[in-house]
């Protein structure tokens, strides 16, 4: 697992849990987003987020078609020492900035682009794009399509093709199946299925599964992941749990487990706190804490702050700050 790996993966990915919520647009707005925060560049794994069988983003602007626009500035105090000694770490980013322009329609037919910038001390500066899109289809069935490119500075571009179709099952099952073709220059192309099944039991429990198998040869290799996340104390705190395998045959096997605990202040902000524990056969061992707040100046305009603390076995600790801006109009 390299460094933007980790840095990747600390984050807290989207959760949704699918259940009613208080009256008042703002309280929702507060609720539903500290169970769906993201990085910018998410890919669709889980069901969008609805209030009335619409968009949460249609409901905030009142209208058939609202656009969304995110801004994200992530920095990491690494070491020039650190990165020029331990090959490990060279690709480890100093400084990613991210954005993400999305337009949806009441009718739940979306349209996403997104863009990252990744700078690195060491010069291995990469730039992530993509865009995406979901097609409402009868039966409660929609139609996903992506298309991404990683383009580093130095190095062979990598180009991702995603197609999938999602839909729900039962009123409390979900289910997502998707494949992923990637071209990478002079290099054998690549293939990935991946599933996800989300499963809402009660109106304050929300369970998922989901795992892929991806395939280059000669090489091989599988993830799977289990989430369970509860709503408590009123729907004012939230605790999610996470454990995920990884096996491969071009690195090593590796398991991560992750606790984040999320905790509504009064109606217009929300804090989380979250520890991550990771580990491989080849001997590395990491330990995470995060620490992230947001605050909801009206239902269209948000605002995030975060910290990461970094805890390696074998290299010096590194810290991550970041901060964003939500605006939907």
């Amino acid at each position: 697992m390299n460094g933007a790996d980790q840095l990747k993966d600390s984050g807290v990915r989207k959760v949704q849990v699918l259940t009613s919520v208080p009256r008042d647009l703002l309280s929702r707005c507060v609720l539903l987003s500290s169970m769906a925060v993201a990085c910018l560049s998410w890919s669709q794994e889980h069901e969008d987020i609805l209030i009335d069988g619409r968009p949460l983003e249609n409901s905030i602007a009142g209208r058939d078609w609202a656009y969304r626009s995110r801004l994200e500035v992530q920095s990491t105090n690494d070491s020039h020492e650190l990165l020029e000694e331990d090959a490990f770490f060279r690709r480890f980013p100093a400084t990613m900035y991210s954005a993400e322009v999305a337009a949806f329609h009441a009718s739940s037919f979306t349209v996403r682009a997104h863009s990252e910038y990744i700078q690195s001390d060491q010069g291995f500066n990469t730039r992530r794009m993509g865009m995406s899109t979901s097609i409402p289809l009868p039966h409660v069935t929609r139609l996903r399509l992506k298309l991404s490119e990683t383009r580093p500075e130095e190095g062979s571009s990598t180009q991702y093709l995603y197609a999938g179709v999602s839909r729900s099952l039962t009123p409390t099952v979900y289910a997502y199946s998707r494949y992923r073709h990637t071209i990478r220059e002079r290099a054998t192309a690549g293939q990935q299925a991946y599933q996800f099944l989300s499963w809402t039991p009660t109106r304050a429990l929300y369970l998922t599964l989901n795992g892929a198998h991806s395939w280059t040869d000669p090489y091989r290799s599988w993830y799977a992941r289990a989430t369970a996340t509860t709503l408590l104390l009123q729907e004012s705190v939230a605790l999610r749990l996470e454990v995920e395998h990884d096996g491969s045959t071009a690195r090593p096997h590796s398991q991560q487990y992750q606790i984040s605990l999320y905790r509504r202040l009064l109606q217009r902000s929300w804090a989380s706190l979250s520890y991550r524990f990771y580990e491989d056969n080849a001997g590395f061992h990491s330990q995470t804490y995060g620490l992230k707040f947001r605050h909801f100046f009206s239902p269209r305009l948000s605002g995030h702050v975060g910290y990461r603390h970094h805890d390696h076995n074998s290299i010096p600790s590194l810290d991550t700050v970041l901060g964003g801006i939500s605006v939907v109009f």
